[in-house]
């Protein structure tokens, strides 16, 4: 089944091609039908089968877009799916032009989501605490609710919103159309459907979700401020395969490829914000060995065809079991073996634990890769390709260097100066590089006054210690090396600069 079956919308058959997206999940095509029906559904399925798109593509096409009230009203558990979910029903609805979505959570500025709201939004996504309290505002008002959509039910009643789910429902009218999804559905989800939904049709989609056993799997434990070096060195490990790199966020997605050209690493982004023909020529390029490393979003874990996959390196694990799945399940193919890299905060161990337990499969641990060992790999490559250049040669090379020699330069002095110019840098990389180095943010710059001389002399440290400084118009960087970085940070943030507090902070890779 296509698309085009079951969704009429040109609009929105425009963006499901942007995205990628060719035919219809499992959920999709069974949920669908019934929500053009007007019926209150069930769904039963597993997060990141497609859940969001299967309620989201009907409603936009059946809703009204001259009306400015809310309409659709999703509830989510938490923030990270708020977002999600809303950044989701976006790329769904790009090319409608009146659509306004609105997410309200808790953690966030309320005049930030005050702001969103005044534009009068037709969707509105949110987790039921935050709802909660705008409504107590008198800022949302949710009289003219058409749809209400429950995502996740059972998190929901996990976490506790029961009596904010209650609370909520005084506030829609009784006519409307819901729709809830939940991963299990237990007695607690059996008696919310029992009391939203007015005669529901059950959708059961519930798979075993396997990784294959050709993919070996492994995650490192990191610092925030290590990631980037982490993803790097990774990359160094495996410059001769094919490797695709995912991220949570275009946003991220967008930031990993920057980093990684500034260090010269051929990689491109994919996601769902390039059009239809900037996916196909990354596509092209990176399955033409031009591009070595492709960085995506969970667009690009379902519904392309990329043959030949070697290597995948989650930057972190992604929001929905599902989407790891699909990631890992990238390489590893036909049989083939392939090799997935997870890499996580070091507050994440035991959610990846658990994730290794519920798709009963072995994740192993690593340590992060040292920099002398990324050096050697160098120096390894260098050295294969002088054997190589020993083996083929068939010039004689001493006229040029007949120069030298007239200048009194033996053949021994020669030949050191080639290897100091064939392996230029590597020495230092193995005999300096650390991996106690971290990037610093001061909150002083130039318009403060302050210079290079004075963050030199608020650290206080030696050129071994401290390097790399950037002093910039409103603030500063800097890195240091040093064993206890926090104790360093602590002592520095206790100094003034002209009477103004400093603060130092590790920053952000």
């Amino acid at each position: 089944m296509k698309f085009n079956e079951i969704i009429k919308d040109e609009q929105l058959l425009k963006a499901i091609d942007a995205m990628g997206f060719e035919s219809p999940s499992e959920i999709q095509e069974k949920i669908i039908p019934h929500i053009f029906d007007d019926e209150d559904v069930i769904g039963h399925a597993k997060t990141g089968t497609g859940k969001t798109a299967a309620f989201s593509l009907p409603i936009l096409e059946k809703m009204d877009y001259d009306a400015k009230s809310i309409q659709c009203l999703v509830l989510v558990p938490t923030r990270e799916l708020a977002k999600q979910v809303s950044e989701e029903i976006d790329r769904l609805g790009k090319y409608k032009k009146q659509l306004k979505t609105c997410v309200v959570y808790g953690g966030q500025s309320y005049q930030v989501q005050r702001k969103q709201l005044n534009k009068n939004p037709q969707v509105l996504v949110a987790t039921p605490g935050r709802l909660i309290d705008l409504i107590n505002q008198k800022y949302v008002k949710l009289q003219d609710v058409q749809y209400l959509i429950l995502d996740e039910a059972d998190e929901m009643l996990s976490i506790g919103f029961a009596q904010e789910l209650d609370e909520i429902a005084t506030y829609i009218p009784k006519e409307r159309q819901t729709l809830l999804f939940s991963a299990t559905f237990n007695d607690g989800v059996y008696k919310l459907s029992k009391k939203y939904l007015n005669k529901p049709t059950k959708v059961s989609v519930v798979s075993d979700d396997k990784v294959a056993s050709t993919i070996t799997q492994k995650y490192m434990l990191v610092n925030s401020n290590e990631r980037t070096t982490a993803l790097q060195r990774l990359l160094t490990l495996h410059r001769d395969n094919m490797v695709m790199v995912f991220a949570n966020t275009k946003k991220e997605v967008d930031s990993v490829v920057e980093d990684l050209q500034q260090k010269g690493i051929m990689a491109e982004a994919i996601h769902g914000d390039l059009s239809q023909k900037m996916r196909e020529n990354v596509l092209a390029k990176f399955k033409k060995g031009i591009t070595k490393v492709l960085v995506c979003s969970d667009v690009a874990a379902r519904g392309l065809d990329i043959k030949g996959v070697e290597v995948v390196i989650n930057i972190d694990l992604p929001f929905e079991r599902e989407y790891y799945v699909h990631r890992v399940g990238r390489t590893g193919r036909a049989n083939n073996e392939g090799i997935a890299y997870t890499l996580l905060g070091k507050n994440k161990e035991r959610k990846i634990k658990s994730l290794a337990r519920e798709l009963k499969t072995t994740m192993e641990k690593m340590p992060m890769i040292k920099a002398s060992d990324v050096a050697q790999i160098e120096i390894n490559d260098k050295l294969n390709k002088l054997e190589q250049a020993i083996l083929n040669n068939k010039e004689d090379h001493m006229d040029k260097i007949n120069p030298l020699l007239k200048k009194g330069y033996d053949l021994d002095s020669i030949f050191h100066g080639l290897l100091d110019l064939a392996f230029e840098g590597n020495d230092v990389i193995v005999s300096e590089a650390h991996d106690d180095e971290v990037r610093l943010f001061v909150n002083q710059g130039k318009r403060d006054g302050f210079t290079k001389r004075d963050l030199i002399g608020l650290f206080n440290l030696g050129k071994e210690q401290l390097f790399e400084i950037d002093v910039k118009p409103s603030f500063s960087f800097c890195t240091v090396r040093v064993r206890d970085v926090d104790a360093l940070v602590k002592k520095v943030s206790k100094k003034k600069f002209k009477k103004r507090s400093v603060n130092v902070e590790i920053a952000n890779s």
